[in-house]
């Protein structure tokens, strides 16, 4: 029989026991792989690195209206070149073709190398909605908050925002088009950006850990993007970071995850990193977490760091709740976004009540 544990011990040992716990496997597991065989093969070859930045389109209210193409122009005018890094830009399924061709035309402009994961508004016409999430909706409003009930609806509408976001999809494509060119391959967010130290320590943490086949990156969220000129600035990476693979690292993201649903925590979680994604909500109408992976426990956290640029509004990106105020920003964007793609392209679906 199961000896009885009061919520109280529960909580206690969540927040002392599990991260102890945790460690000590992580230890072991780094020592008997870096002793193994296995971690030669991450030996071999140059440092050489391919940067991606993946330019999505704007979410109104979560981000500002033009704020890909005012961060994508900062990023070009101010950011230095990198020693052993070619970059790269991924135009991800941008629906809007105004905005498409003016950030087409900037990168352009500045000779930067790119390619493109074009939208087809005759492939989003087809798509239909998820039938599995309709028991949640069909039962009366009282049964969900309005906050549970947007996540419920964009859960049915998760083709859809799989399709026109494209958050893993563009990551992977950038992953398996980097690993043609590269050994370390940064498949990062379009809004990121490296100052000259930050990629010194990355550069340098790569080639002192070159067995890890998966380098943390920390990530700082900016509310004045001048930050990034200034060479001494420390900053406070408490944020969902990003990573770095190497070339014949195993893992790659799941694809059947929506903007929005931990698309890259849940890849963290998989190898073993820490953070306050562990402890996010999950619904019932969720793909489950996957469990831990082959490769889990092979990552080092990276001295080096990389900046988020604005999103052109504060109270999203500092403060107590400014991470509730992201995801409720987030989740009305997804949702305008897809009503306009449907009313441009489709039909609404009544049944949904959006």
């Amino acid at each position: 029989m199961t000896p009885y544990v009061s919520k109280k011990l529960q909580k206690l040992q969540n927040k002392y026991v599990a991260p102890f716990l945790h460690a000590h496997r992580l230890k072991k597991e780094r020592e008997t792989y870096a002793k193994s065989s296995a971690s030669e093969i991450y030996r071999q070859g140059k440092d050489d690195f391919a940067l991606y930045r993946i330019l999505g389109n704007d979410l109104p209210p979560r981000h500002r209206p033009g704020q890909t193409l005012a961060n994508l122009e900062f990023c070009l005018k101010h950011e230095p070149e990198f020693e052993d890094c070619q970059k790269w830009w991924v135009v991800n399924r941008i629906f809007d073709e105004t905005r498409r061709r003016e950030i087409i035309a900037r990168l352009d402009t500045y000779e930067q190398n790119y390619f493109t994961i074009d939208f087809d508004p005759d492939e989003y016409a087809r798509i239909e909605n998820n039938p599995d999430v309709s028991s949640y909706l069909d039962g009366p409003r009282k049964m969900l908050d309005e906050k549970s009930r947007n996540r419920a609806v964009l859960a049915a509408l998760r083709p859809k925002v799989l399709y026109a976001i494209n958050n893993n999809g563009a990551r992977n494509a950038a992953l398996e088009h980097g690993r043609k060119r590269a050994k370390w391959i940064l498949p990062f967010d379009g809004n990121c950006m490296i100052s000259g130290r930050g990629w010194r320590n990355i550069r340098q943490t790569a080639k002192r850990s070159t067995i890890f086949p998966y380098h943390i990156v920390p990530m700082h969220r900016l509310t004045d993007n001048d930050s990034m000129l200034d060479e001494q600035f420390s900053p406070v990476s408490g944020e969902e970071p990003q990573i770095m693979f190497h070339k014949l690292s195993g893992e790659r993201f799941d694809p059947r995850l929506p903007y929005g649903r931990s698309p890259k925590a849940e890849l963290l979680m998989r190898l073993g990193v820490r953070g306050p994604w562990d402890h996010w909500e999950v619904d019932p109408w969720d793909i489950p977490p996957a469990p831990s992976c082959a490769d889990w426990g092979r990552f080092v956290m990276s001295e080096g760091w990389v900046g988020r640029l604005y999103s052109g509004n504060a109270t999203q990106e500092t403060g107590r709740k400014s991470s509730v105020r992201r995801m409720a920003n987030r989740d009305d964007g997804i949702l305008r976004a897809i009503a306009e793609l449907d009313e441009r392209y489709g039909s609404t679906d009544s049944e949904l009540n959006i």
